[in-house]
């Protein structure tokens, strides 16, 4: 057995696809296989069957990370991912769901470094602990042997406070939201409706990671097996993702992140719209949907799927940075922007007709975005120079006939 500064490094994805066994089988097979790969069990067939047979599937998740870690890049990669991802990893390298419950998100770092990551990035307080560290053999030796707890800071303990108090703050504001729509006995379903809507939009909305264009093409070109692995690393289950196949995995995925500003808007400005199509498939989109459809059809497509807040937000930072560096994309997609934007304005306008009292009416303002407030004032606006325009039209005519 290899001593732990000896381990081989390699990358984080190809670590999951080892330890990832959902859909299999022979689940113990496939990492006994895979530690044959790795040169840590002879190959062959007498020496796989004895490790598989001596050694439960738990046991041998965690001697896999006895003979491989990740790099510095990844291990930031890791500690930069959301808890629920962080957590899933460490299920899958071999921990008990008991060994995590209740940690910190600091302790969940901690185990993640200390397990499989790079040494260098672990916290000063339990690196340089004066008490001598024990080689740790067991998962569960670690956790006894660095009391965790003993390292949550005064900050640590504000932050929880702090979090605590907006958790309050939004609940009341929420109940207080509620009972105001409640007094109004004139409220028809859709106002019901869009109660709901609002108290959904004041919950905190789950941070999607942020992935570039080649991240994404290469979940677009991925295999099965691939996709899995990145399932699980963008904060899935493996019981969330078992049986599921290759379309229903991007999908599920591309539910979690989200490309860069830069690259969001460059999907839209590229000169070929097969890269467009392409990303469609990726967000969900089947070829049959996508194949024989125009370019602004595609867009629309595209705006939806996406985000219209998001795709006006990335927008206009791209366009601040064009002025900055000079350089410019052909914003070609503002047309079915537009048109997004004023069916959308105006489905909103049709709502707040419906809403009798202030009270509801400014429950139904305080839950919308500035994008949709301008969208209103926008489709308002038009409306209005149209009613002037035939207005004064009808005007000319009467006056032409006297």
């Amino acid at each position: 057995m290899k001593k732990e500064d000896q381990r081989k490094v390699i990358r984080l994805d190809d670590l999951m696809k080892i330890v990832n066994t959902t859909g299999r089988e022979d689940s113990k097979g496939w990492i006994v296989a895979r530690l044959m790969d790795l040169g840590y069990v002879k190959k062959d067939s007498e020496s796989f069957l004895s490790v598989k047979e001596k050694y439960t599937e738990e046991e041998l998740r965690k001697m896999v990370v006895k003979f491989v870690k990740i790099d510095k890049k990844d291990t930031e990669r890791l500690l930069r991912s959301e808890t629920s991802s962080l957590k899933n990893v460490l299920l899958n390298l071999g921990y008990e769901e008991k060994e995590l419950k209740g940690k910190s998100r600091e302790q969940l770092e901690q185990i993640a470094v200390e397990t499989v990551g790079d040494k260098s990035l672990l916290k000063p307080s339990l690196e340089n602990s004066s008490t001598p560290e024990k080689k740790v053999t067991k998962f569960s030796d670690f956790i006894k042997d660095h009391p965790l707890s003993d390292a949550v800071t005064l900050d640590d303990k504000i932050k929880e406070h702090q979090e605590r108090v907006k958790s309050r703050q939004r609940e009341q504001s929420e109940k207080k939201a509620i009972k105001t729509m409640d007094m109004s006995v004139s409220l028809d379903n859709k106002i019901k409706e869009h109660k709901e809507r609002v108290a959904k939009k004041r919950m905190p909305k789950t941070v999607k990671k942020v992935w570039d264009k080649v991240r994404v093409q290469e979940v677009i070109n991925a295999d099965e097996e691939t996709l899995r692995a990145d399932a699980i690393w963008a904060g899935y289950s493996q019981s969330a993702i078992k049986g599921k196949n290759t379309q229903e995995l991007r999908s599920m995925i591309f539910d979690k992140v989200k490309l860069d500003n830069q690259s969001m808007i460059s999907v839209l400005s590229s000169p070929s719209i097969s890269q467009l199509k392409q990303v469609l498939v990726g967000y969900g989109a089947s070829w049959d949907d996508v194949a024989s459809k125009e370019r602004d059809e595609l867009e629309k497509m595209y705006i939806s799927r996406v985000g219209l807040d998001d795709i006006i937000e990335a927008r206009d930072d791209v366009k601040k940075q064009e002025l900055i560096y000079g350089s410019k994309l052909n914003h070609r997609y503002e047309n079915s922007l537009i048109a997004l934007r004023r069916e959308r304005g105006k489905e909103i306008a049709k709502e707040l007709k419906t809403i009798k009292t202030p009270e509801a009416r400014e429950t139904f303002l305080n839950g919308l975005s500035q994008a949709e407030r301008e969208d209103v004032v926008s489709y308002q606006s038009v409306k209005n120079l149209a009613k002037d325009a035939a207005r004064i039209q009808n005007e000319f005519i009467e006056n032409a006939l006297t």
